[in-house]
């Protein structure tokens, strides 16, 4: 579906064939690998060791990674952060970004691993780094984005959440790159037994449209509802 999803643009071919490509227990397994370090709130050890296990997949497909560290102030005090993202060149400079946030909620009374929130979606933007790396199925520049820091430390505000987007967009902004993003397909929360979505009304409409027309074609209106 996310391949077929990033077709709606002149430059697209049939990416039908692709979609076979994308190996579940690829996914799978990253899944598992994040799991192993156990509980990953931002700023800890092993949101460091899941971080590194991020670059080295994306290394080992040849692909350009970059970081940016930021250290923002949390309700339990100042936290070192990293996003991570990796770069396929396209035939333009215009990007497409699929993204994830890699870090764990943080909880002190009981252990939160994050199997599905946020491993699920890092393993799938992780498989398909490596899908569309053989096949850019766009002239559009491809960017695997990884946010530190989304979760809330304590409750959702709009100063305890989001740090590591803002942080990046904030980047973005300083370097002149924004106008570069013609859209972002973020993946959150993907692994549920009984999966469903329903569009978010604060994303973007025509993007939406395309994702859910998509789905609808592929027959899949049971999860796309």
């Amino acid at each position: 579906l996310f391949l077929s999803s990033l077709c709606f643009l002149p430059s697209c071919t049939n990416t039908a064939a692709q979609i076979d490509l994308i190996d579940g227990n690829n996914a799978m397994h990253h899944v598992e690998q994040i799991v192993g370090f156990g509980p990953h709130p931002s700023g800890s050890n092993a949101q460091k060791k899941v971080g590194a296990y991020i670059v080295s997949q994306l290394e080992s497909y040849g692909l350009e990674v970059n970081t940016q560290t930021f250290r923002p102030v949390t309700p339990i005090g100042r936290r070192e952060m990293k996003n991570i993202w990796a770069t396929s060149t396209g035939t333009t400079e215009s990007v497409i970004i699929l993204a994830s946030h890699y870090d764990s909620k943080y909880f002190e009374e009981f252990p939160f691993v994050g199997a599905n929130d946020s491993g699920s979606s890092t393993a799938l933007v992780l498989e398909l780094a490596r899908i569309l790396t053989i096949e850019n199925t766009t002239d559009h520049t491809l960017w695997f984005v990884f946010f530190d820091g989304e979760e809330a430390f304590l409750d959702w505000t709009t100063t305890d959440s989001l740090y590591g987007s803002r942080a990046f967009v904030g980047m973005l902004k300083a370097s002149g790159r924004l106008h570069r993003i013609d859209a972002l397909l973020l993946l959150d929360m993907i692994g549920g037994k009984d999966l469903a979505f329903r569009k978010d009304t604060n994303s973007t409409t025509w993007l939406n449209t395309i994702i859910w027309d998509t789905a609808s074609q592929m027959g899949y209106d049971n999860i796309f509802q």
